[in-house]
C-alpha cells in the first residue's frame, strides 16, 4: 500500500532552490485592490486574480461580496495589460 505522498526530505534543498528562481521576479502586494489596479495595470505586467466564492462565511478577515465584484468588473474592464482571473 502507498500513501500517495511524494514528499522526500532529501529533494527539498532543490525544490526550495527551483521555487526561489520562480519567485524572483514575482512581487506580492497587500492593498486593496482598487490600488492594485491602479498601481499595475500596464502593458508589461500580468496581474492574477483569485476570485473567492461570494459567502457570508468569515474565511477571511476581508470577504468581498458582490458589489465588490461588480465594482472590481468596471476597474478593470479594459484593462492594459494581462489579467488572469481564476476562481478559488
Amino acid at each position: 500500500m502507498q500513501d500517495g505522498s511524494n514528499f522526500n526530505p532529501e529533494t527539498l534543498p532543490k525544490v526550495l532552490r527551483k521555487a526561489h528562481e520562480r519567485l524572483l521576479n514575482v512581487q506580492l502586494e497587500c492593498l486593496p485592490y482598487q490600488d492594485i489596479l491602479r498601481k499595475y495595470d500596464r502593458s508589461f505586467y500580468v496581474l492574477f486574480i483569485l476570485i473567492r466564492h461570494i459567502s457570508n462565511r468569515p474565511y477571511y478577515k476581508f470577504n468581498l461580496g458582490e458589489k465588490d465584484y461588480v465594482e472590481m468588473a468596471g476597474l478593470s474592464g479594459k484593462p492594459q495589460g494581462k489579467v488572469l482571473a481564476v476562481p478559488e
